[in-house]
């Protein structure tokens, strides 16, 4: 509706150039090709449910046309992006400590604590940060077993990309009683942060930490570090967990849940606790490198 009103065109009944217009204004969010066919079979849903007519997608050619040029411009311009592992996220610490003076630095366990985050929780970042008018994470939507000594972490994420509705889903972050640990980093950091109610990760002057200031700063600490940044990207730290959870031998079906994917039917028939979950940052933490 926003789009249609921004545009000046009627959002239904759908045609051939206003489909053409946000197909190419989705391109240019940053969506890929695969997510825009799926919002443009939700629009042509949405106008049969209204009592219309389906639009013909097989015979407007314009739009065959608009959307394979984006699927073959985003095929030829995607950078290789390699997983963050745990080797990495020990390359990430050391950089971040010397760059912020040592342990007792708000700054370096903010992003540690966010590495943590993303990689134990199969996060995308857009998940922690806020984005396209999303709320970040808050203060509230994490929970734990003990203020104390928690052995565990539960994160609340509200919505997702694969969560058109706002179901919501939560993410376990066990402890892992090694030197990369989730649950460590985030205690940490928390006693650090502003004793304020609002975003989960602040700065030390208590403004919202951004998705530009993380990303900003594990490229800088990986070039640090001796590394090619420009092979590595938010979502490496999803890659990373995928790919060491499959090294540690986790199933399949643990992973898809792990990450909110989209798995096939009979994965909704496999029951696992919370305990289970909670238990999968310690197995990812003892992978050797």
């Amino acid at each position: 509706m926003v789009f249609c009103s921004n545009a000046g065109l009627a959002p239904l009944p759908l045609t051939e150039y206003s489909l053409c217009l946000f197909a190419a204004f989705l391109a240019n969010e940053g969506l890929q090709a695969r997510t825009i066919s799926a919002y443009l079979s939700g629009l042509r849903h949405l106008q049969i449910s209204s009592g219309s007519s389906p639009p013909q997608f097989s015979s407007w050619p314009w739009l065959h046309y608009v959307t394979r040029g984006i699927k073959r411009s985003q095929s030829q311009g995607n950078n290789i992006r390699l997983p963050i592992t745990l080797e990495v996220l020990k390359k990430l610490r050391g950089s971040w400590l010397e760059t912020f003076d040592g342990d007792s630095s708000h700054d370096m366990w903010l992003l540690w604590a966010i590495a943590c985050t993303a990689f134990f929780g199969f996060m995308r970042l857009g998940e922690i940060f806020s984005r396209k008018g999303e709320a970040p994470l808050k203060v509230s939507d994490l929970a734990t077993d003990s203020h104390d000594n928690p052995s565990f972490f539960r994160i609340l994420i509200r919505r997702a990309k694969n969560d058109p509705f706002g179901k919501g889903s939560f993410v376990f972050l066990g402890k892992s009683n090694k030197n990369i640990c989730p649950v460590l980093a985030l205690s940490r950091y928390l006693t650090l942060r502003p004793p304020v109610d609002k975003e989960l990760f602040l700065k030390a002057d208590g403004s919202p930490c951004s998705r530009d200031f993380f990303v900003s700063s594990v490229r800088n600490a990986l070039a640090r570090a001796g590394l090619n940044q420009s092979l590595f990207a938010g979502h490496s730290f999803r890659i990373g967990a995928a790919t060491t959870a499959a090294a540690a031998g986790i199933p399949s079906h643990t992973i898809k849940r792990l990450g909110r994917w989209n798995s096939e039917a009979f994965n909704l028939y496999i029951r696992q606790s919370d305990i289970s979950l909670c238990n999968i940052s310690a197995i990812m933490a003892s992978t050797p490198c």
